[in-house]
């Protein structure tokens, strides 16, 4: 990654986010692969301790960790975030760690928020043990991967959050993502149900959640501020 064009990029965004300016798209995704290269990168470090890989791994039970990995600077930069659970949001009985970023961005002289969800261990739940039609487990069937792409007609949306880590939010995606994870929580005697969950999904409900069922990172300060240092943009600091 061109360092230089991030840092560029970095810039241009901390001076434009309080006055009202914007950042170009290709700025915007800059700073995002940014985000998401250093989260995986500090993740293969500490899979690598444990003798495993970011490669090998699915990354279950890491979503939390990546979660502030992949979000904690833009907060500290004063950029606005949203730091979420899914069973937060929806009626899911899944526990999984993501969040969202805006951003201002500018195209033909008009600059409007665009928002973005994070999650950089979302592969967790696309492994085969996971997704088979008939894993039923007490709790709930087949994990949130199987549904998106076998019943929501997901599977663009899945393979943009898997091979970049983010996804611009649209209707389309924050009710599919979301209603994968509530189908997840079915039992096989409500197989029925799994379409009225998307037909009945409310775009709005869910883009309201968001910003009013928080939480914050599951972190003591003095972590966060050691994984800042490791995942800082190249600026050598911030400028609140």
């Amino acid at each position: 990654m061109d360092e230089d064009a991030v840092r560029s990029a970095w810039e241009h965004l901390l001076e434009v986010k309080d006055n009202g300016g914007g950042i170009t798209e290709e700025e915007a995704r800059l700073i995002l692969d940014w985000a998401v290269q250093k989260t995986r990168v500090v993740l293969d470090d500490m899979l690598r301790q444990q003798g495993s890989s970011i490669e090998k791994d699915s990354l279950l039970s890491y979503c939390g960790f990546a979660q502030m990995c992949s979000l904690a600077f833009f907060q500290r930069a004063g950029l606005k975030i949203t730091i979420n659970q899914v069973n937060d949001i929806c009626l899911s009985g899944s526990r999984h760690a993501f969040g969202t970023l805006t951003l201002p961005i500018e195209k033909d002289g008009v600059v409007k928020e665009k928002k973005y969800l994070l999650d950089v261990t979302y592969r967790q739940f696309f492994s085969t043990l996971y997704c088979r039609k008939k894993m039923y487990d007490g709790i709930g069937g087949p994990w949130a991967g199987y549904y998106m792409i076998n019943h929501y007609d997901g599977k663009d949306i899945a393979d943009k959050i898997l091979k970049k880590g983010y996804i611009e939010i649209s209707p389309d995606v924050l009710v599919k993502y979301l209603c994968s994870f509530i189908a997840s929580s079915l039992t096989e005697y409500d197989e029925d149900k799994i379409d009225e969950i998307l037909e009945y999904a409310n775009y709005n409900e869910f883009a309201r959640a968001l910003e009013e069922r928080q939480m914050d990172f599951d972190y003591e300060p003095w972590r966060i501020e050691e994984v800042l240092k490791m995942v800082s943009p190249p600026l050598g600091g911030y400028r609140m």
